[in-house]
């Protein structure tokens, strides 16, 4: 199984070939083990092909001898089994005169590393890091398509679901393999990977379109029009049918050779209506930022701390510089900084690098890397499959500290060598020290690299974050919204009942109240009894449904962002129905993407839901909600602590340091 490649068969006591022909290995050796002939290998590809699950014995008499088994068939049985132990071990068969399984925890198969990793591929993709999932993509191809389930057993009726598993498995793996080859502009591969999906199934419609896309893409439109005549033709002759209208408005914007729609997320999906009224009265703040960086991308590199009370608007500012940006042509790395992720080694810093990684061809990774490839797979395993690292010889957690502020350092020189380059840390004041000393270490460092550092922080503690930045800082401060801005906003919204001079004065100019009382008013909504911005909030979001509000209640305990399968099992709701309660509340305008997760959009919805939650119920969320994170002890911490279980949150919290005082990370550690 050596040419499996997974690093997670690698500490398998057995090792399980499925796909192709049936072998079995140990941990010590890429020899496969020589099973008995005949039905003792077929008892041991049964129970594989069931791994980890109960199989009766009148179930494996069926298997070997259908409906006629021999006299004494259960102790024949047992006498295989027998056999098979003492070739690959007794620890490894559980069961008796009931039936038998292989143990679970001790046996590893290749189909579900494919799984595993056409899992990895998807979610990369979800998270913009085509990449990433092209990576994924590949190694889980190199697995399923190495052969069919069990080819030693064609027929056989007991391995028909894995053979069905591993059918979809593949689709998925040329699924994500063919949308990342696409979204990184490699056209050939993609027209390649959906050539063979295409001969594995010829009805398959999603592979005919993906062929034409790569085609029409890489400037084949004759390949991609002969294309769609095979999808017609062969369609009509399989099923008597016609294609369907996306791939018949595919083919319509082909032969117009017009611009094929392309699915946008993250933050810049706001519509430029909705970015506008978020940026109404903050002309000045803008012009003022747009100044630092433009010297910036001139070759002066800068530092910025953008500052504001709870709900100015700093993150939509934020985010209207780096819109601007990016049309200039910047590479931007955003990443929002939270409290739960303190004690996690540079978190927010690797974020931003991993997003930006992750979306790029793997020769423009080895060319960032540079130098820094040995560190940066310890940092973000997920790129080894990209950075071919022979071997990395680990220091003492000194160095190795000092080595990862040196390798993200010249990661960000790399980039702006290229193109001119905008960081981002949003909400730095949550930030982990480690996150701080690595922005100190990348400024202290930028001599006449085109780089613009760009903070945001809460205003009371500004002065703090500029001196752990340890150099000359631009402090912007985001104030109230002036009268003007507030009867600007009321127009554009075309409210009409509602004096703006009394929701200025009333609201202190705080741009989200203004903002929320103002969307209510535009829905119907009584905004003159919405004495507080909390009353606001809660009245917009109620509009959108019960089922959203008891979700997003969910999400605001789980934190500013969060994920989508933690929060569906919270909510004790299926993923699928909570994915429909977050797209209302995405079009609803109270939630935000940011790669694979949601966001609030704006601190004071998370605020308002959370703090509205009687404390009963948020305790028992949060206790709930900490089991959901055992394998991130930092978070549990936080969620323990909110429950008030101090002396697990203790214990938490402790855990959380250790990987911190491996890193060096003395003071996240503390």
């Amino acid at each position: 199984m050596a040419d499996v490649g997974l690093d997670q068969l690698a500490n398998a006591d057995l090792r399980m070939q499925l796909i192709g022909r049936f072998h079995l290995f140990t941990r010590s050796s890429a020899t496969p083990l020589r099973l008995p002939a005949g039905k003792a290998t077929t008892v041991a590809q049964l129970l594989a092909a069931r791994r980890g699950s109960f199989v009766s014995v009148d179930s494996i008499v069926e298997a070997l001898w259908g409906d006629e088994p021999p006299p004494g068939a259960a102790q024949n049985v047992a006498s295989l089994v027998s056999r098979l132990r003492r070739v690959i071990g007794a620890e490894h068969i559980a069961g008796g005169r009931a039936g038998y399984r292989f143990e679970a925890s001790a046996v590893r198969a290749d189909v579900d590393g494919a799984e595993r990793l056409v899992a990895e591929a998807e979610a990369q993709q979800r998270a913009g890091r085509p990449a990433l999932a092209a990576s994924a993509a590949a190694q889980a191809r190199a697995i399923l398509e190495r052969g069919s389930f069990l080819e030693d057993e064609p027929f056989a009726a007991w391995a028909e679901d894995g053979r069905r598993q591993a059918e979809q498995l593949v689709r998925r793996a040329r699924r994500a393999a063919w949308t990342a080859a696409l979204a990184l502009g490699e056209h050939a591969a993609g027209v390649e990977v959906a050539a063979r999906a295409i001969q594995s199934n010829v009805l398959d419609e999603e592979a005919h379109r993906a062929r034409m896309e790569a085609l029409y893409l890489g400037g084949d439109v004759g390949g991609a029009l002969a294309a769609f005549e095979t999808l017609r033709a062969t369609l009509g002759d399989e099923l008597g049918a016609d294609p369907s209208p996306q791939s018949e408005a595919l083919y319509l914007a082909v032969l117009r050779s017009e611009p094929l729609p392309q699915a946008n997320g993250g933050r810049d999906a706001a519509s430029a209506p909705e970015r506008a009224l978020d940026l109404v009265g903050r002309d000045d703040e803008l012009a003022a930022l747009w100044e630092p960086w433009s010297s910036a991308a001139g070759g002066s590199p800068a530092v910025v701390e953008l500052t504001g009370a709870v709900g100015a608007g700093k993150t939509c500012v934020a985010g209207e510089l780096a819109r601007r940006a990016r049309m200039t042509g910047a590479v931007v790395l955003w990443s929002s900084c939270h409290e739960a992720e303190r004690s996690l080694f540079l978190q927010p810093v690797l974020e931003a690098l991993r997003a930006y990684l992750g979306a790029i061809p793997p020769e423009a990774v080895r060319d960032v890397a540079g130098e820094w490839a040995g560190t940066l797979t310890e940092l973000m395993p997920e790129l080894r499959s990209m950075l071919a690292v022979a071997r990395y010889e680990r220091a003492t957690p000194e160095i190795e500290h000092r080595r990862s502020l040196e390798a993200v350092t010249g990661v960000v020189r790399n980039i702006a060598r290229r193109q001119p380059v905008l960081v981002v840390l949003d909400d730095v004041h949550q930030a982990g020290e480690s996150t701080l000393e690595a922005l100190h270490f990348l400024i202290d460092r930028l001599v006449s690299e085109p780089v613009l550092v760009l903070v945001t922080a809460a205003s009371d503690i500004a002065e703090d974050v500029q001196s752990a930045l340890g150099r000359d800082v631009e402090i912007i401060s985001l104030g109230p919204l002036s009268l003007a801005a507030v009867e600007q906003m009321a127009r554009r919204l075309g409210v009409t009942g509602l004096s703006p001079d009394e929701l200025h004065t009333r609201t202190g100019g705080n741009a989200q109240f203004v903002l929320e009382a103002l969307r209510l008013a535009a829905e119907g909504g009584d905004a003159g009894q919405s004495e507080s911005l909390q009353a606001a909030v809660l009245e917009r979001v109620r509009r959108a449904g019960r089922d959203v509000e008891d979700f997003l209640r969910v999400g605001a305990v789980l934190g500013a962002a969060f994920e989508l399968d933690p929060a569906a099992h919270l909510a004790s709701i299926g993923e699928e129905d909570a994915a429909e309660r977050a797209g209302r509340a995405l079009r609803a305008g109270l939630l935000t993407t940011a790669g694979a997760r949601f966001e609030f959009a704006g601190s004071v919805i998370r605020d308002a839901l959370y703090n509205a939650t009687p404390d009963p119920i948020r305790a028992s969320r949060h206790r709930r909600a900490a089991s959901l994170f055992a394998d991130r002890p930092a978070a549990a911490a936080a969620h323990l602590a909110a429950a008030g279980e101090w002396a697990l949150a203790r214990d938490a919290w402790a855990a959380a340091a250790e990987p911190a005082i491996q890193a060096f990370a003395i003071r996240d550690a503390a």
